[in-house]
């Protein structure tokens, strides 16, 4: 399977988006063809395949081709999902995306904690550690 044609699958399938600031797989993983080359070996020449008829097909017709390959192989396609999403999101710059997002939102407050009990505690200086 040449760099190209899995570019354009794992793009296909990771698009990534600019606007909003996730990488595209192609983009976030530079050592794309080892995430192909760690699939079982039997479906290895299923998805080069898939991945030549996408990168010829362009990204319309590729979303067609990749529905339609889920559907006559189940297996071989979860497996590939499933490598280049494991992949994708142990990446540094997905990570750092991710984190963002997680510290961006608004905290809810937490329900166990009462602000009167802490109060109390520290008047009376309890827990306070006594020599």
């Amino acid at each position: 399977m040449s760099l190209s044609s899995a570019q354009a699958l794992a793009d296909l399938l990771l698009p990534g988006d600019g606007a909003t600031g996730w990488p595209s797989a192609s983009a976030a993983l530079p050592q794309l063809g080892e995430v192909f080359s760690s699939l079982p070996a039997g479906y290895g020449a299923a998805i080069a395949e898939l991945a030549m008829e996408v990168a010829k097909a362009g990204p319309e017709a590729g979303v067609a081709l990749v529905e339609s390959f889920e559907r006559a192989a189940p297996k071989p396609f979860a497996a590939l999902r499933d490598g280049l999403y494991e992949a994708y999101y142990a990446t540094p710059a997905v990570q750092a995306r991710v984190a963002e997002l997680a510290n961006g939102a608004p905290r809810e407050p937490d329900m166990g904690f009462d602000p009167t009990l802490l109060t109390q505690v520290t008047a009376r200086q309890a827990g306070l550690r006594r020599l």
